[in-house]
């Protein structure tokens, strides 16, 4: 898809995908373990498994009523793990697909597919230097160039340092 449809994600730490399932009505269906599903990882830019551990991760947590907790008041909506091959540096486009379809005796359903486009940003690259620090101060000015990352960047104010008496950015 364009840019438009990439979703930015960390590749920091796997991401959780739950499925949820709406009947005619727009209600959220729950006891969802009648319903099959797979999934598939796959990317238009070289091979999924430079990106993901995993290229078709399994679907969790998906159980019937009669083995959920007692405490708990419905099941938990069925999720799968995206992991990075290699956490803070994999970098890419990942096609996320979902196939679900319901079977039961005498019953059989079309299959229902979703595809979420992800981005899995490569670690940002501060230019000219890989790590500045900008005083706080109203002449204070520099440019730098911010390579690559998700576009989402979070900036700390860091103690005061005894030598120069300026907060830094």
């Amino acid at each position: 898809g364009n840019s438009e449809d990439l979703i930015p994600v960390t590749n920091n730490a796997p991401l959780r995908v739950e499925m949820v399932f709406k009947g005619p009505s727009g209600y959220e269906l729950t006891g969802v373990d009648s319903i099959t599903m797979r999934t598939h990882l796959s990317t238009d830019e070289g091979k999924v498994d430079d990106i993901v551990a995993e290229r078709g991760p399994i679907i969790q947590g998906s159980r019937p009523f009669a083995d959920s907790d007692p405490s708990v008041t419905r099941p938990a909506n069925p999720f799968f793990l995206i992991t990075p091959r290699t956490p803070g540096e994999s970098a890419g486009h990942v096609n996320a697909q979902v196939v679900a379809s319901h079977q039961w005796p005498g019953e059989q359903s079309s299959p229902l597919e979703a595809t979420l486009h992800l981005k899995m940003s490569p670690k940002v690259v501060i230019e000219p230097l890989d790590d500045f620090q900008l005083l706080l101060h109203p002449k204070a000015l520099a440019d730098v160039h911010l390579a690559h990352g998700s576009g989402f960047f979070h900036f700390d104010v860091l103690p005061s340092h005894e030598t120069s008496g300026q907060t830094c950015l």
